[in-house]
């Protein structure tokens, strides 16, 4: 899940902001959290990690250009987007803060929609650079990349890991708490059995995949595929538009 804040003390514009980007968010396939702070100490003495903050920099007592420095130092990963209604302060932040973007009130919907969609790719690459961690029977830790893993398997009351150079298998865990915690990085349930990772899918034949694919879930792994693909094919095209334009 994507955690993304808003933090503006101008109750309008903050309500503003949001609406645009749960509209954003609603036409995406993307499960995300957006919470909204008042302030920049609000929003510094809380402990939680955000991959995209919206950030105002005129804002009284601690503005947005002291939060975001406070918010690099505890979680450097963050994107900052500041947002002001004066250019030459947009100036400070992109050199001080090294901010991912900036926006100039009134936020014009079609200049945060473009910056999010740059935005959300850099965070959902980083997510599959992600590793997650889960315990052998005997309590031994294993560390995978998400982007390595092919599928779980449940099978005789045990979990199995099936990686790219590797199969782990007596892995403690419930397969439906799995896909709960593998779900954000684009593993779904395609059988009661098999948790699979949809960005190592290379086709669906009739009803199965690299491993049994129920009837029910059929049309929505399909679904799923379908839109990690087009993301895939999304990627490849801007990166061949940057190589050249650069």
């Amino acid at each position: 899940m994507i955690q993304m804040a808003v933090c503006d003390d101008e109750k309008e514009d903050r309500g503003r902001l949001c609406n645009l980007i749960q509209t954003y968010m609603c036409g995406t396939d993307m499960e995300y959290e957006l919470t909204e702070f008042e302030s920049g100490e609000q929003l510094v003495e809380q402990d939680r990690e955000f991959q995209l903050l919206f950030l105002d920099i005129l804002m009284s007592q601690k503005d947005g250009i002291q939060a975001g420095a406070e918010i690099k130092r505890k979680n450097p990963d963050t994107l900052i987007i500041y947002i002001s209604n004066l250019d030459d302060q947009i100036s400070v932040a992109v050199n001080r803060i090294h901010s991912y973007g900036y926006l100039v009130k009134p936020v014009n919907r079609e200049e945060l929609y473009l910056l999010m969609e740059d935005a959300l790719e850099c965070v959902m690459e980083r997510i599959k650079e992600t590793k997650v961690v889960f315990h052998r029977e005997d309590g031994k830790p294993i560390a995978l990349a998400v982007k390595d893993i092919y599928y779980f398997e449940y099978n005789s009351r045990r979990v199995k890991i099936v990686t790219t150079d590797k199969v782990f298998d007596r892995v403690k865990g419930k397969i439906g708490e799995i896909a709960e915690q593998m779900r954000p990085y684009g593993f779904v349930f395609s059988h009661q059995s098999f948790v699979v990772n949809l960005h190592h899918v290379d086709r669906i034949k009739d009803r199965f995949l690299a491993v049994y694919l129920a009837q029910k879930r059929a049309a929505m792994v399909r679904r799923k595929m379908i839109e990690v693909l087009k993301e895939a094919v999304d990627e490849g095209g801007k990166m061949g538009r940057r190589r050249r334009n650069g």
